[in-house]
């Protein structure tokens, strides 16, 4: 779902073709870059479910 919906927000209005995104979007989640939509997300619900702990 995470990777989608960045691809989808990198691309809507954008010059950026939606194949384009999604294909960028799915080598920087493969590469855990944090530029990538999926992981920065995934991140960011990891440190929110470990603070409430």
């Amino acid at each position: 779902m995470f990777l989608t919906k960045g691809a989808y927000n990198a691309s809507f209005k954008k010059s950026k073709k939606a194949d384009a995104a999604l294909a960028d979007e799915i080598i920087s989640a493969a590469n855990r870059d944090v530029k990538s939509y999926a992981i920065n997300h995934r991140d960011s619900v990891e440190r929110v479910a470990k603070a409430a702990r």
